[in-house]
């Protein structure tokens, strides 16, 4: 029964921290934006270090890919996962000479290599994939586990901040995102950006550095310039390969490594090593082999087969360290801003580390002349305190003392402002209230990073999204049952609920233009209020495509509604601009 109760424990540690991941603000809106921060400053381990001994706090936060063999040094361990932003929960357990990776789909739990998505020919890696925290446990107790990791692309295990639970999504590239912020630029001071390009796959999990002190002040938007630096050598043949049905398949190879120069390819299949059976342990060991022949069968496609002799040596990852200024010089102040997609019910969230004599913060509903600013304070020689500044036309007002202390220099902390109300703004500290402020006037706009002094203002992390805790209704509500915000929607949308006369709205409007998706198969009415007579139209379109409807601007929108058709529906709307 002792046991019973422990891996019952463990089950319910594991679907807590897969809920909470699914708490946080959702990606999405623009399909490929180009926000002018990219990248981030680090000295990232390369693909190839595949060994990692975790524990429990060293695991919390980062998100890796389960590979080989699992070897636990005592019977029955088991590593619970939860995959953050997504469905799909991974329970991973093993014995002592074997790993089982479960996955479930649709209420079901299958053995990964039985996987139905595997099974319809997606891919044959028997790998797990996730992007969240994990708990290691031995009889419901976390304890330290060796296991085989690898570094998928937008996670890394090296990011040891990422235990205070700051996740992605990061500053903008192709393949990583900021949730809800717009579009970025620089308004003042110089900004380092630095990102790693492995190969022609660039993928950069990055934060923007302000980087300050006194000298000429420079010009926003100056000469870009490029450092390289390449990655460390490493011996080996240069392929990540993985598990997969008859072998090993090759996810990737190296720019000019002893497989690459043998001629083997992506997504080649490695069926056998000297004659041998293709398995993780027979590729590492014949990885060693330096400056002998090995001689490898692999399938090409679905039936070709072929035979390639690969000698193992020295390479190179090919990973870059490319570090861009956007401007010359340095000046005692810095700034970038993004978009207007901040208004009442909504926070604003970023990861901040100071590094030297410096101070920064977040600018909330920056709109004309007038905004807040929520920053540290330095008093003294050591102390300090957190304080709100309002700011009309240059000129400062210190608001509200919120208390606190001054962050330690080099230390990641997460700062967020949270807009309850048209009269209470609360500031968070990791988490921790530091307590509440009226703004005093309607506050809706854009947000900026600032940073001051002399030395260096880390960002990294950004989020802005709707908090759920201040939302009005209009008329009669009939609630919906679930709400997931649909990958494409708007970075500011906003949950309604589905009403028999009425809409679920977020107080302080206005509306410039807007979007309705409904699910349902029948008609439906919806009722739309906008104020900006400027507005160019609102559309309604049923998902399933079997519905579009499209109207000129004007103030109100009236569609034909059928209410039991739209007891699932979203209203999202974006302050101005396009969709």
């Amino acid at each position: 029964m002792r046991h019973v109760a422990a891996a019952l424990l463990a089950l319910a540690v594991a679907v807590a921290v897969f809920l909470a991941l699914r708490q946080g603000p959702p990606g999405g809106g623009n399909e490929s934006p180009t926000p002018v921060v990219t990248s981030r400053e680090a000295d990232f381990p390369t693909q190839a270090e595949k060994a990692l001994t975790a524990s429990a706090s060293a695991l919390e936060g980062f998100g890796f890919v389960i590979t080989g063999r699992f070897e636990p040094p005592a019977e029955g361990r088991r590593l619970l996962a939860a995959l953050g932003g997504g469905d799909d929960a991974f329970a991973v357990t093993a014995g002592s000479d074997r790993l089982e990776l479960y996955r479930r789909q649709r209420g079901k739990a299958y053995l990964l290599k039985e996987s139905p998505a595997l099974s319809a020919g997606a891919h044959e890696l028997e790998v797990v994939l996730w992007g969240g925290r994990v708990i290691v446990s031995l009889d419901g107790s976390q304890a330290a586990a060796p296991v085989t990791v690898r570094a998928y692309d937008r996670w890394w295990a090296a990011e040891g901040f990422r235990g205070r639970s700051l996740v992605a999504p990061h500053f903008e590239d192709r393949f990583s995102r900021t949730s809800g912020a717009g579009e970025w630029r620089i308004e003042a001071g110089r900004w380092k950006l630095v990102g790693f390009d492995y190969g022609d796959r660039s993928f950069n999990p990055g934060f923007a550095t302000a980087v300050l002190g006194n000298g000429e002040a420079p010009e926003p938007g100056g000469k870009v310039l490029l450092k390289g630096r390449a990655g460390r050598p490493m011996t080996g043949f240069g392929v990540v390969a993985e598990p997969s049905g008859r072998g090993l398949f090759v996810e990737r190879i190296a720019a000019d490594s002893p497989a690459s120069k043998a001629g083997l390819d992506e997504g080649m299949t490695i069926l056998s090593i000297d004659g041998r059976p293709a398995t993780p342990d027979a590729l590492a060991e014949a990885e060693k082999r330096i400056g002998e022949r090995v001689e490898l069968t692999v399938m090409i496609g679905l039936k070709r087969t072929e035979k390639f002799v690969v000698v193992p040596g020295v390479f190179r990852w090919g990973a870059r360290m490319v570090e861009r200024d956007l401007s010359q010089g340095r000046s005692a102040e810095a700034r970038m801003s993004a978009g207007d997609p901040l208004w009442v019910g909504y926070y604003a969230e970023v990861a901040l580390r100071f590094r030297g004599r410096v101070e920064g913060g977040v600018a909330l509903c920056s709109r004309g002349g007038l905004e807040l600013r929520v920053r540290p304070q330095r008093v003294g020689s050591g102390g300090g305190t957190w304080v709100v500044e309002r700011v009309r036309g240059g000129t400062v007002e210190r608001a509200k003392v919120l208390g606190g202390g001054f962050p330690d220099e080099g230390q990641w902390f997460r700062l967020t402002l949270r807009l309850n109300s048209p009269s209470e703004l609360e500031v968070l500290l990791d988490g921790v209230s530091l307590g509440f402020f009226d703004p005093g006037a309607a506050c809706r706009g854009g947000i900026a990073l600032f940073a001051s002094g002399e030395g260096e203002v880390d960002f990294d992390d950004v989020r802005v999204g709707p908090n759920g805790e201040y939302l009005e209704p209009w008329r009669r509500e009939r609630p919906m049952k679930s709400f997931r915000k649909e990958e494409h929607m708007s970075l500011w949308a906003s949950p309604a609920c589905a009403c028999v006369d009425g809409v679920y709205w977020i107080e302080d409007g206005p509306v410039s233009d807007c979007e309705v998706f409904l699910r349902g198969r029948r008609e439906f009415e919806l009722l739309l209020f906008s104020p900006d007579k400027r507005s160019e139209g609102v559309t309604a379109e049923c998902r399933d495509g079997s519905l579009v409807f499209a109207r000129d601007g004007a103030e109100l929108r009236r569609f034909p509604l059928d209410a039991n058709a739209a007891a699932e529906g979203v209203l999202f709307v974006r302050r101005g601009g396009k969709l």
